[in-house]
């Protein structure tokens, strides 16, 4: 279905937000694995760049080329803060740590450690 709608298009960018409920339609891990992997390929056979939105820790990572996670946290103050993980990046070579970031009208940005 999505071959027939997004070739002729000439779609280049595609966000799925949110898969989980896919994940949980499915009856069985292994389906639900193939599809995504045969929905991936697509996206890659054809040059569309593909986010995926997860809400948990499912078989999304074992099949993506990239794994960002999002996360808030508490520092000692009491004062919210934004990080992010980057736990898989196909064919590149990077430090493995949470980062700072910061979310804005302006977009989104991460910052350096100090």
């Amino acid at each position: 279905k999505l071959r027939n709608i997004m070739v002729p298009m000439g779609t280049k960018r595609v966000v799925i937000d949110t898969i989980t409920p896919l994940s949980q339609a499915v009856d069985k891990t292994y389906k639900y694995r193939r599809s995504l992997y045969e929905t991936i390929e697509f996206f890659k056979e054809n040059g569309i760049t593909s986010i995926i939105i997860s809400e948990g820790d499912g078989v999304e990572k074992h099949v993506c080329d990239g794994v960002i996670s999002l996360r808030n946290y508490e520092e000692v103050n009491g004062e919210f803060r934004k990080q992010m993980l980057i736990s898989k990046m196909l064919a590149t070579n990077f430090p493995v740590a949470w980062y700072p970031i910061t979310i804005s009208e302006r977009g989104f940005s991460v910052r350096p450690f100090l």
